[in-house]
């Protein structure tokens, strides 16, 4: 059986040179915008934590008195 000549309904149209470099440079910025939330909150300080901290370092979070255990 021989392969047609003419583009079948079924094929993916190719995308074009353009449409891939936009892709691929969305696909990057995704990355190091996931990338960098991921650092920043790895690395952010105890006074970056929001207003709702000191509350919670107080009920035993972090170490508190509730979490000594002795």
């Amino acid at each position: 059986m021989e392969t047609p000549t003419t583009p079948d309904a079924r094929t993916k149209p190719q995308a074009s040179r353009r449409a891939r470099w936009i892709g691929g440079a969305a696909a990057l910025a995704g990355m190091l915008v996931l990338g960098g939330l991921a650092w920043y909150l790895t690395h952010r300080g105890p006074a970056d934590d929001g207003p709702g901290a000191a509350a919670m370092a107080g009920a035993g979070g972090r170490g508190g008195a509730a979490g000594a255990g002795g």
